[in-house]
């Protein structure tokens, strides 16, 4: 017997001693590759001139990402642990258990192969003598642009004398004759502000046939400028004298300006063709499923982060406004051709024919599906492949042994395609974080989809098609952003906000929702009237979901007894969530808000329209401060006009919308 139990012990300790090894080596791999990353602003600039300064570059590049899939799949081990534990298929992850051990042993000896490469690399980088160039970080600068600012008050006559001494006549004599203006002031006093609204004016724009908007760029030094223009001039001739050269030089000098955490996100962007319009929000959700969206605060949401690095990226002119699309409520957004043509040069994909090399994020046309569906032109080096984009309306279904291939996918966009099904081998993309199948005819999504604990992003939006979802939605704890829309008008909901239809069929309830915690942003919930039972309300756990900043729910019915408020929606939880904009709509039986809505610290707008029966306010309304704002609140117009009881209530209220018209502010006490 004691042997026995010694013969078990042995192997669970060897375990234990291999985890921590294992994950003292990942700490170290991690610290070394930063340390390596150092000298990368260095092999940047001579990789231009170097050939094997270019390709040590790339051998880095290519242990970073081997590194970062085994740091990615120790993570997702620890997630799938959490899931077991949460189908309560164990009451804990047992200290024996041989995939686990088998699954150390593997990291283990890839972990010793990308320290040798690393150890390798390190050798190569002293012999090419690489040196650390520290990014110099001088105190930030707020960047300006071109764009007209806001209504300025109180500089009428300031513009007005701008606008004067550069309109008049050049070959006009006099102090007016002047070719460079100066506006000095302290920070923060409005010089920009402006000079933005001096730039815009009709009648400078009317004088000048040519305008340029400049700004001082965050490293500006005056000694450092001088002796690069000097060092510029060398006598050859004026590089517009070739102006593809000339055109690719500035593209090329522009994205090594750019700060290192933007770089990754543009260069991302050569999987859209010429010409491709692309949404702000669809981007940002590519990019986070590379990870290359890193919030410098905990607090902040990766969404927000990287619709910041979006809006620099659009500044510097990387991306142009395209055109606004008035059907889905949002602007497109294009790339400038000289720009698109850099950064498609590193996609190093053949455009004849020639078969396709090492890449990380790529996009398939229509001529190129037969090279990339091909058994024997997709090598091992594409199995590395982290994004792919199909623009192919022709592709009706995946190759049977496509997720084996592409089992490192991050991303994998399917959008419009003639996809009809997804194959039951899914589950082997376990890296994968977003998912798009927009505007395809899939019917069912296969179960094994609920394997992918990464995922973050479900686009299901226009899949008209579409019967049921997996049976244990549940398990992905990750996901963020889910867009289902079953019904046609739902491309007209206001904002486009992701929708959860609630329907009566299969695992289409709104108990579906209920271990969905990770969703941000917005959700819309709507015919809630068949919501039948409260344990259903409650499981959809609404209260749990504490980073939705906008949520619309919608009953629609026509009496009482169709449709049930269901106070189960809400829990007492509620007083901490960080939700803003909350809106019910279409409810007759709703009568009373529950006393938690005047606890909710973060709420900034309630509307309600088509309830009613409502006839109270809670008494907890009195804890709103004056930053809430009633829209279509039904018993406003008698508490406002009639002063009745429950004025006290909502006194402090920003403003009451009634029927499209302000009727508070109209009384103060």
């Amino acid at each position: 017997m004691r042997r026995a139990m010694a013969c078990g012990v042995k192997p669970a300790l060897d375990d234990l001693r291999l985890e921590q090894e294992v994950k003292d080596e990942l700490a170290k791999l991690a610290k070394d590759l930063l340390v390596l990353q150092t000298y990368l602003r260095d092999a940047e600039n001579k990789q231009q001139t170097n050939e094997t300064v270019r390709l040590w570059l790339e051998n880095l590049q290519d242990v970073a990402y081997d590194a970062n899939d085994v740091l990615d799949e120790c993570a997702l081990e620890a997630q799938r642990q959490k899931v077991i534990v949460l189908a309560q298929l164990r009451k804990s992850v047992s200290l024996i258990n041989p995939k686990r051990s088998l699954f150390l042993h593997k990291v283990s000896r890839r972990e010793r192969k990308i320290k040798e490469r690393m150890e390798e690399l390190q050798r190569q980088r002293q012999a090419y003598g690489l040196k650390i160039i520290e990014q110099e970080s001088p105190p930030h600068r707020s960047e300006s642009t071109s764009l007209g600012p806001p209504e300025i008050i109180g500089r009428d006559e300031d513009k007005a004398n701008l606008v004067r001494m550069l309109t008049r006549s050049s070959g006009m004599a006099g102090e007016f004759n002047v070719s460079v203006v100066c506006i000095v002031g302290i920070g923060g006093l409005g010089k920009t502000t402006l000079a933005q609204s001096v730039y815009n004016d009709e009648a400078v724009e009317d004088n000048f046939t040519v305008r340029s908007w400049v700004h001082v760029s965050q490293d500006f030094r005056e000694d450092k400028l001088t002796k690069k223009i000097l060092e510029s001039i060398d006598g050859s001739p004026h590089p517009n004298a070739d102006n593809q050269h000339s055109d690719s030089s500035r593209a090329d000098l522009r994205y090594r300006l750019l700060p290192a955490h933007l770089k990754p996100c543009f260069s991302f962007c050569s999987v859209f063709p010429i010409g491709f319009e692309f949404e702000e929000e669809e981007l940002v959700r590519l990019w986070m499923s590379q990870s290359f969206i890193q919030p410098y605060d905990q607090d902040l949401r990766m969404e927000d982060v990287g619709r910041t690095y979006f809006d620099l990226l659009k500044q510097r002119s990387f991306f142009q406004f395209s055109r606004f699309d008035q059907k889905n409520n949002r602007s497109k957004y294009t790339i400038p051709e000289s720009l698109h043509k850099f950064v498609r040069r590193g996609r190093r994909i053949a455009e004849h024919g020639n078969g396709f090399a090492k890449n990380r994020h790529l996009s398939l046309m229509p001529q190129e599906k037969p090279s990339l569906f091909n058994r024997q032109s997709v090598n091992d080096q594409l199995k590395g492949l982290y994004t792919l984009v199909i623009f192919d309306d022709s592709v009706t279904e995946l190759p049977d042994d496509f997720t084996k291939k592409f089992e490192r996918l991050r991303a994998l966009d399917l959008s419009h395609t003639g996809i009809h099904k997804l194959p039951d081998s899914i589950h082997h993309l376990k890296h994968l974080r977003c998912l798009q199948l927009r505007g395809t005819n899939i019917t069912r999504l296969p179960d094994a989809l609920c394997c992918l604990y990464f995922l973050q992003t479900l686009g299901l939006q226009n899949c008209s098609m579409l019967e049921e979802l997996p049976k244990e939605m549940k398990y992905l704890q990750c996901l963020r952003h889910i867009d289902l829309h079953w019904d046609h008008d739902s491309l007209m909901a206001p904002g486009h906000i992701p929708r959860f239809v609630v329907s009566e069929k299969k695992r289409c309830g709104v108990e579906e929702l209920g271990n969905m915690t990770s969703l941000h942003g917005e959700l819309l919930v709507s015919n809630l009237q068949l919501v039948r039972d409260a344990a259903d309300a409650k499981a959809a756990n609404l209260e749990g979901k504490e980073h939705l900043q906008c949520l619309e729910l919608q009953w629609n019915a026509v009496d009482k007894e169709a449709a049930k408020f269901r106070r189960d929606l809400f829990g007492r939880d509620s007083v901490e969530r960080a939700l803003q904009d909350l809106e019910i709509q279409r409810c007759p039986s709703l009568s009373s808000l529950p006393e938690q809505f005047g606890f909710m610290k973060s709420l900034e707008r309630l509307e309600i329209s088509d309830c009613p029966s409502l006839l109270a306010m809670p008494s907890s309304f009195a804890h709103l401060a004056s930053r809430l704002e009633h829209k279509q609140l039904p018993l406003a117009q008698g508490t406002v006009q009639g002063g009745e009881d429950d004025w006290p209530k909502i006194k402090n209220v920003f403003s009451v919308w009634v029927d499209g018209d302000v009727i508070l502010p109209c009384r103060r006490t």
